[in-house]
């Protein structure tokens, strides 16, 4: 399944990320925090770094199609 995730850097994401991944569900995370998000998931999640273009996160979102 195809999830979408914000706040994944924080508690409820820590805990609950790593569980969707054992799950083998594909995890897409809307990030600030890129160098924690990779520090905890490396390249297991699909990352978008949140910044102030709305068009492209729209874009990003579809394209996941979560």
């Amino acid at each position: 399944m195809k999830i979408l995730i914000t706040g994944s850097t924080g508690f409820v994401g820590r805990n609950l990320v790593p569980k969707l991944l054992n799950n083998k569900h594909d995890i897409l995370e809307l990030t600030i925090e890129q160098e924690l998000s990779e520090q905890l998931y490396v390249d297991r999640t699909h990352k978008y770094i949140v910044d102030d273009n709305q068009e492209e996160l729209v874009n990003c979102i579809e394209h996941f199609n979560p």
